[in-house]
């Protein structure tokens, strides 16, 4: 299933600092984010809507990645990516970080598909600029209501899947994470 809100989502987020470490459940879910990225033992790898950075960084810290590339459109949260050796930077959208950084063996979308207007177009232009997907979103099944008012989409497990395929993924991982007295299931996918 693959549900489109009847909602504007409209947020302006090129002011504001988001950071993980704020709640819980970001913190958990970045570590399994970071493992599943160093799972692929990457050589380059990229998010193209980082927020804080910390998913990359986190990897990174796990295994060696040479070529990492942050990209957001958030200016506070680019300027607070470490400037050093093996590190790109891009303030704008998702497309523009994608026509700015090359191509690299991993693109990482995590807890953003569910915000965007045309998920369809981001899943496909990370096919041309990745040899693999990490993908993550909260579950929302049929019959569940997702009162986020930045969520402009809800899938479940197959309608995520189906997405990636459409789009010329082919998942291979999948993966649930469920936490005590938090709202959302999330579905983490890898597909080459």
């Amino acid at each position: 299933m693959r549900q489109r809100y009847n909602r504007d989502g409209q947020v302006d987020y090129t002011n504001v600092r988001r950071l993980n470490e704020t709640w819980v459940d970001h913190v958990f879910r970045t570590n399994v984010t970071a493992g599943l990225i160093a799972s692929l033992k990457p050589t380059s790898a990229m998010d193209p809507a980082c927020g804080d950075g910390s998913i990359l960084l986190a990897a990174a810290k796990l295994v060696h990645i040479p070529a990492l590339f942050f990209g957001d459109v958030s200016v506070p949260n680019i300027d607070a990516i470490p400037q050093v050796q093996g590190i790109a930077t891009n303030c704008g959208d998702i497309l523009d970080s994608f026509e700015k950084f090359p191509r690299v063996n991993v693109v990482v979308l995590t807890e953003i598909l569910e915000h965007l207007p045309d998920p369809d177009l981001i899943v496909r232009e990370a096919r041309a600029k990745g040899d693999f997907l990490l993908a993550s979103s909260p579950v929302i099944e049929a019959n569940e209501r997702d009162d986020n008012p930045e969520h402009l989409w809800g899938f479940d497990e197959e309608g995520y899947a189906e997405l990636l395929s459409a789009n010329g993924w082919q998942p291979f991982v999948r993966n649930r994470l469920t936490f005590r007295d938090f709202p959302y299931i999330f579905q983490f996918w890898i597909a080459r």
